[in-house]
């Protein structure tokens, strides 16, 4: 059969093999799982003009969003980046008080900015508007449940977050008997390393509601309540997440939404621009999918568009920019299997066995269950979680080597090899497996592949 249609250049391909525009490929997800709550849709933006009633001191505009040298983070030895760790941490910090700022409110103008640059004129759709919950599935409590199709990847890039987390340093994430109060924990810790990260580890801007509940409100309506502070530790950023968990764990709450108001306040508006090919693109997609720019933001701290590593420059007027270093989780693609894009080597070997997953328009995420597979020392496990698909089991693979070579021996090495295979009932989940280590074999161990 043919190969599906060919992204164009941008999301992390390779500008050596196409020499087309650098615009980003379109991704359709799938149709949302659940349906909208009784009474039709929540509306979104009826209100442009937003006013606090508050009288507290507004903060200037410079106090939040940093105006830095939008290209230093870029402009290092990449090669150094690579043998080296990433310096956020998702370690426990000790146990001291600590404390954030103080709490003020976000200004009218900075409201409108960050709305525009998440999603412009298209609004927040009603898929986004959920918080982050966790299954109550036997032996999947530590993941988080998506409603409906839309955020998977904000949540996949928490998840992974997350998963760090409960590695708690030892690069491998332990997910056998959590408590509920280990798993907030977990949350908080990685959500914080995730704004600390975003805020180049000077600093996290932590945003939630001044109100015990968002989930009755339309989204301008929880940003009239929406209010701010500003962490100058990581240990203070994850006291005030910790702070924001009632509000952000509502199951139709606004939690979501507050986390990416964090998310774009402590990286900065005019960095999230300059990071991306296309300045003018949003942050939320066509159909209210996650651009990989989102992703990347919430994964290793910089909205770039491109998943390979370092910079390529095209020509003498237009330079891509990818993943700048190695990331505490990492990220595979179904796009490269089919030699469409490329995954570098910073979000292949992250510091941690965790990787998000991008594979048939939506984002998941994979784990190993132990050192070997960061080794590359066959046998080893690695464990799968969908939080949109209702997931009601354990999906473990076993990874042995295949003395046929696996999907990479029978396909080769081509465009035209690769795009051959999509018809063959092969589980996209094995050619995703595959571009990180290939020629082995895939033991389902039980579970049904899922095609």
């Amino acid at each position: 059969s043919a190969p599906p249609p060919r992204p164009k250049l941008g999301f992390g391909a390779d500008p050596a093999q196409d020499p087309a525009p650098a615009t980003r490929p379109r991704m359709e997800l799938p149709k949302p799982r659940t349906a909208p709550p009784p009474g039709g849709k929540i509306g979104f933006g009826e209100d442009d003009a937003l006013t606090l009633t508050r009288a507290a001191r507004q903060p200037k505009q410079e106090e939040l969003l940093l105006m830095e040298d939008v290209d230093d983070d870029f402009d290092d030895d990449l090669s150094a980046h690579a043998s080296q760790p990433a310096t956020t941490s998702h370690a426990r910090p000790q146990a001291t008080q600590v404390s954030s700022g103080p709490w003020q409110p976000v200004s009218p103008e900075e409201t409108r900015s960050v709305k525009d640059r998440l999603f412009s004129r298209m609004g927040a759709p009603d898929s986004w508007k959920q918080g982050f919950y966790f299954s109550k599935v036997k032996g999947l409590e530590y993941g988080l449940w998506q409603a409906q199709g839309g955020p998977c990847g904000i949540l996949a890039a928490v998840q992974a977050h997350l998963l760090v987390a409960l590695a708690d340093g030892t690069g491998v994430p332990q997910i056998r008997n959590l408590s509920p109060a280990a798993l907030q924990d977990a949350l908080a810790q990685g959500i914080a390393a995730s704004l600390w990260q975003a805020g180049g580890e000077r600093h996290a801007v932590v945003v939630s509601s001044s109100e015990q509940s968002t989930s009755g409100m339309t989204l301008d309506q929880a940003l009239r309540t929406s209010r701010q502070t500003r962490a100058l530790s990581l240990p203070q950023a994850v006291a005030a997440v910790r702070q924001c968990l009632p509000v952000w764990r509502e199951e139709r709450g606004w939690g979501i939404l507050l986390f990416l108001f964090s998310v774009v306040m402590s990286k900065g508006l005019p960095q999230i621009e300059a990071a991306m090919d296309d300045k003018e693109q949003r942050l939320m997609g066509m159909h209210g999918y996650c651009t990989q720019d989102l992703v990347n933001l919430i994964l290793c701290g910089h909205s770039v568009t491109n998943v390979f590593d370092g910079k390529k420059k095209l020509d003498e007027f237009t330079t891509l920019k990818g993943v700048p270093t190695r990331a505490p989780a990492g990220l595979l693609s179904l796009f490269e299997w089919y030699k469409y894009i490329e995954v570098g080597e910073f979000y292949k070997r992250p510091t941690n066995s965790v990787w998000v997953v991008c594979c048939e328009s939506h984002f998941t995420c994979l784990f190993a269950a132990d050192e070997r597979a960061m080794q590359d020392r066959k046998p080893f496990d690695l464990y799968y979680y969908d939080g949109l698909s209702q997931q009601d089991e354990v999906i473990r693979f076993t990874v042995t080597h295949s003395p046929s070579g696996g999907h990479t021996g029978r396909a080769g090495d081509s465009i035209g090899s690769r795009g051959a295979t999509e018809g063959d009932l092969t589980p996209p989940m094995e050619f995703v497996i595959e571009t990180r280590w290939p020629g082995v074999q895939i033991n389902w161990n039980g579970t049904e592949p899922i095609l």
